[in-house]
């Protein structure tokens, strides 16, 4: 069974078995940009450039049900991709962005800064749109923060999994609608 490190800080960790792994993901304690060994690897790499972490190999895993599937968190409410704009702020900055995945609990955003960190507070005023016809506004955590191998610059936008911790009462009436309107025309 192949054993996996990572660093915190200058600490090593582990060793961990790939389920494990898995686990520290899910609990927010081991991100995309931590780094990690494993012996055979000729040196330290960021989680999210080794092809056993990689978003497409995990996801896999998940739909496959494959060794450590079980490792996953199941989700309590079901996720409906959308695309609707949105500004954020987290008392240091004003960002622009999308969202590209809803639920009752949180979203997929892309904010234009590369500098939002995980565990951090946000705010997100969802904008007006077809789909979403009330704009409304969430209080959220950074529970991920995908990392990218493109230069990144003040205006870089990157994929951040959020989850929400207080939505406006009209936000969550909109959210519940489309979200059980979209479910009820799934098959």
């Amino acid at each position: 069974m192949k054993q996996w490190y990572y660093l915190q800080g200058e600490i090593q960790k582990g060793p961990f078995e790939y389920r494990e792994m898995i686990e520290l993901m899910q609990k927010g304690e081991l991100f995309d940009y931590h780094y990690i060994w494993s012996p055979g690897m000729e040196s330290w790499a960021m989680l999210a450039e080794v092809n056993d972490f990689s978003r497409d190999r995990l996801a896999l895993l998940i739909e496959t049900q494959g060794k450590g599937a079980d490792a996953f968190l199941r989700r309590d409410s079901q996720r409906l991709p959308v695309n609707i704009s949105i500004f954020s702020h987290n008392n240091e900055g004003f960002f622009q962005g999308t969202c590209t995945n809803l639920s009752v609990n949180g979203a997929l955003v892309t904010l234009n800064s590369p500098f939002i960190l995980p565990s951090q507070e946000i705010v997100i005023q969802f904008c007006a749109c077809p789909s979403n016809p009330v704009p409304f506004k969430v209080q959220a955590v950074v529970v991920r923060k995908h990392v990218s191998k493109q230069i990144l610059h003040i205006r870089s936008g990157l994929e951040y999994a959020v989850r929400f911790l207080k939505i406006q009462n009209a936000g969550h009436e909109i959210i519940d609608q489309l979200v059980t309107r979209q479910i009820g025309q799934e098959p």
